[in-house]
């Protein structure tokens, strides 16, 4: 019994160090590496958008996404002609070729049309996803216009912290601070993985230069090379000999 409760504390201590980890290396990525300065863009097309008031309206999509190593940008604007209602459009889904950029995280957190100083709705809108993390992407964040016109625009986070805010063509800098999965649990266990490894392949390592100095493995003992009458010290293998 009191071998399983070790095991499973073992088990604990290694998944936590892992999920640290995964946060660590994810937000080590956000913080050291910059995207590449020229995006891949998707989308920029024009489209009939109809209103639940049946006022017929145009709307434009334009995705701009930055990959690195451990990291992924996307930059979604839109445009959209609106009358004057307080009533918020509810966003229709990008187009197939911007949707096929799309991961699947931000289909759960679709763009959000902002409302100006006056309460009415603005022509403009825009969000920020980004994402990090090794080997899979692990954690994600975004911020989206809340006021104000694209050229002095209030950003608000959601599940991120701001970092910095750069150019406002490119929106704010973030730091992610949820997670996504399945990427969160394979980059836990993966570096659980190797907690595991280091602890107990460090120990093994030990255990066996000790053997070849002729000590004890478990103790490190003296035992001038005899290993087989096991140690007078810590008892190891003279245990087993008893039984």
């Amino acid at each position: 019994m009191r071998r399983w409760i070790v095991r499973i504390l073992l088990c604990l201590i290694f998944i936590t160090g892992g999920a640290i980890t995964t946060v660590a290396v994810a937000w080590g990525f956000t913080w050291s590496l910059d995207m590449q300065p020229v995006p891949t863009q998707y989308g920029t097309t024009a489209s009939p958008f109809t209103h639940d008031s049946g006022v017929q309206l145009n709307e434009w999509l334009n995705v701009m996404r930055w990959d690195s190593v451990g990291s992924l940008r996307l930059y979604i604007s839109g445009m959209r002609e609106t009358p004057s209602m307080r009533t918020e459009v509810t966003y229709r889904k990008p187009r197939p070729a911007a949707e096929s950029v799309l991961p699947d995280w931000v289909d759960a957190l679709p763009p959000i049309w902002c409302f100006d100083s006056t309460g009415l709705q603005s022509d403009y809108a825009s969000q920020v996803f980004r994402a990090d993390g090794w080997p899979w992407l692990a954690m994600m964040g975004r911020a989206h216009v809340v006021s104000g016109p694209s050229s002095a625009a209030v950003w608000e986070f959601v599940n991120a912290y701001e970092l910095d805010s750069p150019a406002r063509s490119r929106g704010p800098r973030l730091l992610p601070r949820l997670p996504i999965w399945p990427g969160f649990l394979i980059d836990t266990l993966f570096y659980g993985a190797i907690w595991f490894a280091v602890f107990f392949g460090f120990a093994s390592a030990k255990r066996a230069i000790r053997r070849k100095r002729g000590r004890c493995p478990r103790c490190g003992y003296d035992l001038r090379g005899n290993l087989s009458a096991g140690c007078p010290e810590c008892g190891w293998q003279r245990e087993e000999n008893a039984a």
